[in-house]
């Protein structure tokens, strides 16, 4: 749909040129949960982890659900730039994520199970 990537181009945009992220907040967390096109929602997913935007952890958390792989994935890659092994709530969904037997959330599975693991060796490297 090209309307879709007008607003996937308005979101990279925004980013860039307002130098106070903080405005956008709204409008981002509105398109990850809402807008009816998954590139949308992973764009927008994707730019929180750029902008690091950690207080959308609790929606990126609940973009995990998203029913486009692609968006969960997407998510769970900018947790992985927003959280730390110190976030337990975070640690703690890695680590059911990475048990996952589903074939459905296999992609999630792995992607999971490599940030528990670099996690984990970088604890040790301190």
């Amino acid at each position: 749909c090209p309307h879709a990537w007008v607003r996937q181009r308005a979101i990279e945009l925004l980013c860039i040129l307002i130098d106070q992220p903080h405005t956008l907040h709204a409008q981002l967390i509105y398109l990850l949960h809402s807008d009816s096109d998954s590139g949308v929602r992973a764009c927008a997913a994707y730019f929180l982890g750029q902008l690091a935007a950690r207080w959308a952890i609790p929606d990126l958390i609940q973009a995990l659900l998203d029913s486009d792989k692609y968006v969960a994935q997407t998510a769970l890659n900018s947790l992985g730039q927003l959280a730390s092994p110190d976030d337990a709530v975070v640690v703690y969904i890695l680590k059911e994520l990475s048990g996952g037997s589903s074939t459905k959330e296999l992609h999630l599975t792995q992607s999971a199970q490599t940030l528990l693991k670099k996690w984990r060796k970088a604890n040790r490297e301190v």
